[in-house]
């Protein structure tokens, strides 16, 4: 398993400039991330805590690091005080959605060249990105990202991160969705029917595996087979059942998907319908704007009998999980690369 967090493999001749991004809202973050690298030839290195994003400045170079004020873990003005203290040369951008002048002072106190203030305006962070770095041109874009979501059975992927697969559509972005195991154990076409229907409502192009049950698959065999599609799609994001599942199929999932994914952009892991208490997300994706589609597609399944995967269970795991964050209904996921730091 990767022991950094990273956006894309250097396979270029020439050493792209790395910039640590520190944001803890998904939304955000990828609007940042996406603006830069169509800007220009850099590497994306994101972060979601202000403890992880100190041991990233401890571990290497950087040319420019943009960080939120407001982080879990260290905050952003510690961050910012030991980037400084690290890379006296570093440029640092702080972010903040505070308005109040005394939070933009303080950045400026303990480092900050910049503060921006959200929500961004474009064209102004890329003025000030580039008065900090060479960004060697603008490039076009080379069309949309793609998305890759992995489910050990249909209806995993509904439950666990259909919100976070429908704000990737709004935002552009293609989906495809694989299921290790498409067909159905009482030999009807129950399931599969189910999760094609379900995938019409998200927006995605769905793939099922060759395999009956994944819970005894070869997994090198599997990783294999995911990496082939890796090829096809080029996903920026992967998303994957948890590690922390009561069912070995879902943690045989979770291999394949960390084998074959090695070299994609961001990991996330999601609660799966059997995942266990030892689930640990670190981000939590707000889905109330993308509710009403993720509980169609969930009701594809409700005559398939599929345990935890209904309305009601959706619901339910939006509301518990939204008591540590401040949105109201959230998809919780868990960052595979931060974990491995």
């Amino acid at each position: 398993m990767p022991t950094e967090e990273r956006s894309f493999d250097v396979t270029e001749t020439h050493r792209k400039l790395r910039v640590l991004l520190v944001e803890d809202t998904m939304d955000e973050a990828l609007l940042v991330k996406t603006a830069l690298l169509q800007a220009g030839d850099v590497e994306i290195v994101l972060c979601y805590d202000g403890d992880r994003a100190i041991k990233l400045l401890e571990q290497g170079e950087w040319a420019l690091a943009l960080v939120d004020i407001n982080l879990p873990g260290r905050d952003g003005i510690e961050v910012i005080k030991e980037a400084v203290k690290l890379h006296p040369d570093l440029p640092v951008i702080a972010m903040t959605a505070y308005t109040g002048q005394v939070y933009h002072d303080q950045a400026f106190r303990v480092g900050a060249k910049y503060v921006l203030k959200k929500p961004y305006d474009k064209d102004e962070l890329l003025s000030k990105v580039a008065e900090c770095i060479d960004l060697g041109g603008t490039r076009e874009p080379t069309g949309p990202e793609s998305v890759i979501a992995v489910g050990a059975r249909p209806g995993d992927i509904e439950i666990g991160c259909a919100g976070s697969l429908l704000y990737h559509v709004e935002s552009g972005q293609d989906i495809t969705i694989l299921v290790i195991a498409g067909g159905s154990l009482d030999g009807s076409d129950c399931l599969s029917s189910a999760a094609q229907k379900a995938a019409e409502q998200i927006g995605a192009t769905l793939v099922f595996g060759d395999i009956l049950e994944p819970a005894g698959m070869n997994v090198r065999e599997a990783a294999t087979a995911l990496g082939t599609l890796i090829k096809e799609v080029n996903p920026s994001v992967l998303y994957m059942p948890s590690e922390n599942d009561s069912e070995q199929n879902r943690i045989n999932t979770f291999r394949v998907c960390t084998t074959a994914g090695s070299d994609v952009t961001q990991l996330f892991a999601y609660e799966g319908p059997t995942s266990s208490i030892e689930f640990n997300p670190t981000m939590y994706r707000p889905v109330s704007a993308f509710l009403k589609a993720k509980m169609d597609a969930v009701s594809a399944y409700e005559n398939c009998n599929l345990k935890n995967v209904s309305r009601d269970h959706a619901m339910a795991a939006a509301r518990y999980w939204s008591r540590f964050d401040d949105e109201p209904l959230v998809e919780p996921l868990e960052d595979v690369r931060a974990r491995a730091i």
